[in-house]
């Protein structure tokens, strides 16, 4: 039976060289050590399961895909495409999505304007923007979706407290335009204890020493890999 250490290796090692990248350079993608991924790609390391899936993601494959063998020339011939033509892409599926999201407002803005100027005066354009103030944290959470599944770990945090709070402030403006009531302000303050909480989590993430403990365990426990 084929060794799944050695499988999930080579595995990595193939994919890595069909996107043409060095092991230096996607040791960096994901903050360890390039010696890190020498032992992965040798088999005598296994990435803990959560690595594995960020491994999947970023090379656009399935976990099952990482843990089954393929050969080399199969993976060449599937995953040789051009990392920064598939950034790209990803990039111009993400702005395409977040303009559909301000094209419906706009359409909102107007139809809701149209509608109902006669019966609400102002009012009705006031109350058709609401639609402008959720196309912000629509937008916010495709960025956010996107930076999840591609992007670099660092943005996540930054961009997890963006969405947080563009959708407490999203909520504000609704029942201030629709309702008049922007003394609700204290609705803001449902996004303070969220922020606080992913600060938390994320300090006590970055505070593990992942790198250096991937890079020198050697042991049967991680050799066993995924099961």
């Amino acid at each position: 039976m084929r060794d799944l250490s050695k499988t999930v290796g080579e595995n990595i090692a193939n994919l890595r060289k069909a996107r043409g990248l060095t092991q230096g350079q996607l040791a960096e993608r994901f903050a360890y050590t390039d010696k890190a991924i020498s032992k992965w790609e040798r088999g005598d390391v296994c990435p803990d399961v959560s690595t594995l899936q960020e491994l999947a993601d970023f090379f656009g494959v399935t976990m099952d895909y990482m843990t089954h063998f393929h050969t080399e020339q199969s993976i060449l011939e599937d995953h040789s495409k051009d990392p920064a033509t598939i950034r790209r892409n990803r990039i111009i599926m993400t702005a395409l999505v977040s303009v559909f999201f301000w094209t419906v407002a706009a359409v909102y803005f107007s139809g809701f304007a149209m509608t109902h100027e006669a019966t609400l005066g102002v009012d009705a354009y006031k109350q058709g923007s609401i639609a402008f103030a959720w196309a912000i944290p629509l937008t916010v959470i495709t960025v956010t979706v996107y930076n999840y599944r591609f992007g670099k770990p660092v943005t996540k945090m930054p961009l997890f407290i963006s969405v947080v709070w563009s959708l407490a402030i999203a909520l504000y403006i609704t029942f201030g335009l629709y309702a008049n009531a922007w003394n609700l302000w204290f609705v803001l303050f449902v996004a303070v204890p969220l922020t606080i909480a992913f600060l938390i989590f994320y300090l006590s993430r970055s505070s593990k020493p992942k790198a250096p403990a991937q890079e020198e365990n050697t042991g049967e426990q991680e050799k066993d890999c995924v099961q």
